[in-house]
């Protein structure tokens, strides 16, 4: 049967990683997985995203929004 070592290590200065335990043969072949800590994204909403962009927006309501697509408008057919 094939035996399983658990051990927890930190990274060390380069990325590396070092593991040390008695149960391991000089010379011999080991598989070594590594698992990531999970990152918990942090969700941000599409308004808080604009919200950050430069300039900022430019309308503060949806009236403002809507004055000006009207004199837009009515200014293509002057």
């Amino acid at each position: 049967m094939q035996s399983t070592l658990h051990i927890q290590t930190q990274v060390l200065e380069g990325n590396k990683i070092e593991i040390d335990d008695p149960h391991l043969i000089v010379g011999e072949t080991v598989e070594v997985f590594v698992v990531l800590p999970v990152v918990k994204k942090q969700k941000i909403s599409v308004k808080e995203i604009i919200k950050d962009l430069p300039g900022q927006q430019i309308f503060k309501t949806g009236e403002e929004v809507d004055l000006y697509l009207r004199q837009e408008r009515e200014s293509w057919d002057s």
